[in-house]
């Protein structure tokens, strides 16, 4: 399927669309793409979301529950936020989805900065408003 913005295909979701349309396979195809996007969310909001997902509703969560009852001890049925904030993150060897954003990011001058709330607008002006409204 070729949309109005010009990309061809279908994808499950906005990682799949991302990656496999502008997916840089090293450090130098990031720091030549004309756009490079960061997406900021609000850490506090991301540590609840990531505690209520992971340790309370247990979604996709295997093998995130195993790296937290090998690094605390505890179960995680049984701990609490504070254990969570105290006990867990601040340990080496956490799941990626609870290390911080900053890790994630490369050492380039991203020129687009979005948070979750801007994404869709963000996207909308890169990659056009289909493609936005189905996978942003």
């Amino acid at each position: 399927m070729l949309d109005n913005a010009g990309y061809e295909g279908e994808w499950d979701n906005a990682h799949d669309f991302l990656t496999e349309r502008f997916g840089a396979k090293n450090i130098y195809a990031v720091q030549k793409a004309d756009v490079r996007i960061r997406v900021y969310r609000d850490p506090f909001e991301r540590l609840v979301s990531l505690f209520r997902n992971k340790m309370i509703m247990q979604e996709r969560a295997d093998d995130f529950l195993l790296n937290f009852r090998v690094l605390t001890a505890v179960e995680p049925e049984e701990a609490t936020f504070r254990q969570f904030v105290c006990n867990y993150l601040p340990k080496r060897g956490i799941d990626p989805h609870a290390a911080s954003q900053a890790s994630h990011l490369l050492p380039v001058e991203y020129n687009c900065i979005s948070t979750l709330e801007t994404l869709h607008d963000d996207m909308r002006r890169i990659v056009g408003q289909e493609v936005a409204d189905k996978y942003f």
